[in-house]
């Protein structure tokens, strides 16, 4: 399996300081990481009429990936933002063995046809991925480890085997 993931998380707040100035701090960064490794799991059909069927899917995968974060973090008073001050420049590369789950389930509709040569089928169901310790994205400036990037949806798919 291979993965490739570009993220971009601005951070933008703003605080009445010392002698009633107004002062904002914006972080802006983004987050670049690739990633290879193996892929492992079930894929099941159950029939309950020669053409209908439930189908369910699980899979897990291993995942050798580096991650590459960048980003300014800089303070300027709201009236003169002419005035910038930088505070940090985030830069930070990381590697780590990346756990990913992947479940599907749905209903799917086969057909056969021109003596058995040729196969068409559809599947429509639900799939979610989980991509466990996937943020590695500084936090107000302090690198952290943590937060997880799950992603789910309707999924329709369609095939025509011969």
């Amino acid at each position: 399996r291979g993965a490739w993931q570009d993220q971009k998380f601005n951070v933008h707040y703003e605080y009445t300081g010392f002698g009633d100035v107004n002062t904002a701090v914006d972080i802006p960064q983004t987050q670049t990481s690739w990633g290879i490794g193996l892929r492992t799991g079930v894929d099941s059909t159950w029939f309950f009429t020669p053409n209908w069927s439930l189908y369910g899917n699980l899979a897990t995968n291993f995942l050798y990936n580096h991650f590459t974060v960048d980003g300014d973090a800089k303070s300027y008073a709201t009236a003169t933002p002419a005035d910038t001050q930088y505070l940090a420049n985030l830069k930070r590369q990381e590697q780590a063995l990346q756990p990913v789950i992947e479940l599907a389930m749905g209903l799917g509709y086969d057909i056969w046809f021109a003596n058995d040569a040729y196969h068409f089928g559809v599947r429509a169901g639900w799939e979610e991925q989980f991509w466990l310790r996937n943020n590695y994205l500084s936090e107000y400036a302090q690198p952290s480890v943590g937060g997880d990037l799950s992603l789910q949806g309707f999924v329709l798919k369609a095939r025509l085997d011969f």
